[in-house]
């Protein structure tokens, strides 16, 4: 509507974009966060395949469909966890933007698709079945579906980051905890003011499990570029 138009609504008329107000943010909503999802998949894709480690196709292609059972066979997972909701999300998304929201043969079987546990914890989240979202023809989503699309994204993130810290060598991990710590402390690095400190501070707080010793960051930090003098300490050599 024209900016002066909102400023014109009467009740009734406002009523009904209030209620479609919810419907178009999970429109948007949803997109994104399978696309944050998805993209840090293809992060840890990229650095398995940066240290080297095999990548687990078995006569499969990289695509959104089979990207997470790649990944965890190549990071030496048993089993995997239930990957029906991502999917059925997925296909709901892919019909908002690429079909208008028509509900088809390939939307309706993602959510038949949906196992017995992923069906009781989509009526939790979302507050009715998955069926309603495809019900009218058409793909229809609200708040609901949004909580569920951030739960499964978030779920299925934790488990390949669970897979990594195993699969991955420490090497890796102390090269991620002094690039992340680089990032995030540029402030600290123009001023050189106790930059061990925080280095260490920081290591200790996100990567506990791997116990890095002050000499193993040091020389990370060397190799990341950080001059010699700005790690230690005044009066050390």
């Amino acid at each position: 509507m024209r900016h002066i138009e909102r400023f014109q609504l009467r009740p009734d008329r406002a009523r009904r974009e209030l209620a479609a107000s919810e419907e178009h943010l999970a429109r948007i909503a949803i997109p994104y966060a399978l696309s944050v999802h998805e993209d840090y998949v293809t992060q840890v894709k990229d650095d398995l395949v940066g240290i080297s480690l095999p990548l687990a196709l078995q006569g499969r292609r990289w695509n959104a469909e089979n990207m997470h059972a790649i990944l965890l066979d190549s990071l030496g997972q048993p089993s995997l966890p239930d990957l029906t909701t991502f999917e059925a999300l997925r296909r709901l998304r892919n019909s908002l933007i690429h079909s208008g929201g028509v509900v088809d043969a390939y939307v309706e079987a993602g959510i038949n698709m949906l196992s017995p546990d992923a069906l009781t914890r989509w009526e939790q989240v979302a507050g009715r079945p998955p069926g309603d979202s495809i019900k009218s023809g058409t793909v229809d989503v609200g708040a609901g579906e949004v909580m569920l699309a951030f739960s499964a994204a978030r779920h299925l993130s934790l488990v390949l980051h669970d897979a990594t810290l195993t699969a991955f060598p420490a090497s890796f991990w102390l090269n991620d905890c002094v690039d992340d710590f680089l990032r995030g402390h540029r402030e600290t690095l123009r001023s050189g003011r106790l930059l061990r400190a925080k280095l260490e501070h920081y290591a200790e707080q996100y990567y506990e499990d791997f116990a890095f010793t002050w000499s193993e960051l040091f020389g990370a930090a060397q190799r990341a570029g950080v001059p010699a003098n700005q790690l230690r300490r005044r009066g050390e050599r």
